[in-house]
């Protein structure tokens, strides 16, 4: 967060976030942060302003502290996020400019796993207009949900 604000250390970081009128923040692979859960929500969260909003996303729900929690408990909510839909996955393909007569191989190797639907999207596009999307020609995955670059 330092050198995202431009702050030389995190207490100068924190301090500017603390006297903000509104934050928005976004906390990407929060898994990650697990050694660190209970301060984020017991110090960092509370310093935070009133007005603003913080969006955590991990592959694994948030652990029981945070829903009894009686200070967060009427500001906390999970949302969990499923796969799309082949109504919402064709459009999201579209909109990434895949080929429509590419859609039913993607959407059947990716059953509408949103970041896998991304990730091959970007693979058609940079692979040129030559590629025809089969199981085999996919990128080296273990399945749909786990990519290894």
């Amino acid at each position: 967060m330092a050198e995202a604000l431009g702050c030389d250390d995190a207490d100068a970081a924190l301090d500017r976030i603390g006297r903000e009128d509104a934050v928005v923040l976004t906390l990407d692979s929060f898994d990650a942060l697990a050694p660190i859960d209970a301060w984020i929500r017991q110090k960092f969260l509370p310093m935070l302003p009133a007005q603003g909003v913080v969006v955590m996303a991990a592959r694994q729900p948030p652990s029981a502290e945070w829903t009894a929690d009686p200070a967060l408990g009427p500001m906390f909510h999970t949302v969990p996020l499923r796969n799309l839909s082949p109504v919402e996955s064709r459009a999201l393909l579209a909109d990434r400019c895949v080929p429509e007569d590419q859609h039913a191989a993607v959407l059947e190797f990716t059953h509408g796993h949103p970041l896998a639907l991304v990730l091959l999207a970007d693979v058609i596009n940079n692979a040129g207009p030559g590629l025809r999307f089969t199981r085999r020609n996919a990128p080296r995955t273990s399945s749909a949900s786990c990519w290894h670059g």
